[in-house]
C-alpha cells in the first residue's frame, strides 16, 4: 500500500463519517456542531463533569470549550451546579431537553455504527481500533 492509498482511505473515511453525522443532525433538526454533540457525550458519560474535563477529553483549549458550554447553556441543553471542591469551576449536567436530544442522537448514531460495521469481524474491528489509536498517538508525538 502506498502513501496515496493511505491518505485517501483516511480522508474518505473521515469525510464519510462527518457527512453521515451531519445528515443525522439535519434529519433530527439538531442545530449544533459535531463538537457540541461530543461535549454532550462527555457530560452524559461522566458524573460531575467540568468544562476542564471536556477540554481534556476533546483536546480543545479553554476558550473553545467556554464558547461551546455557553451555547449549550443558552440553548438549555445543560445546566451548571456549584462544585463544592473547587469554587472556580461548576459541574455540568444535561437538562431534560439535553438528555432527550442526546438520546435521539445516540440511537441514530448506534444504527449508523451498526450499518458501518456490518460484515466486519469483531477481530477486524479490534484491529481497526488499535491501529487508529496508534495513528492518533503517533500524531500527538509529532505535535510535541
Amino acid at each position: 500500500m502506498n502513501n496515496m492509498q493511505i491518505h485517501e482511505a483516511i480522508f474518505r473515511l473521515a469525510y464519510d463519517i462527518k457527512s453521515h453525522f451531519s445528515d443525522i443532525q439535519a434529519c433530527n433538526k439538531i442545530d449544533l456542531a459535531p463538537m457540541h454533540m461530543r461535549a454532550l457525550r462527555v457530560i452524559w458519560s461522566q458524573n460531575n463533569t467540568t468544562a476542564h474535563d471536556i477540554a481534556l477529553v476533546l483536546k480543545r483549549d479553554k476558550a473553545q470549550i467556554a464558547r461551546l458550554v455557553t451555547k449549550l447553556l443558552t440553548e438549555h441543553f445543560i445546566e451548571k451546579q456549584a462544585n463544592p471542591n473547587d469554587k472556580r469551576s461548576q459541574f455540568l449536567s444535561l437538562t431534560n431537553k439535553g438528555r432527550q436530544l442526546f438520546e435521539r442522537f445516540e440511537a441514530k448514531e448506534k444504527l449508523l455504527i451498526e450499518d458501518m460495521t456490518q460484515e466486519i469481524s469483531a477481530q477486524d474491528l479490534e484491529t481497526f481500533l488499535k491501529v487508529s489509536q496508534q495513528l492518533s498517538q503517533n500524531l500527538l508525538t509529532i505535535k510535541s
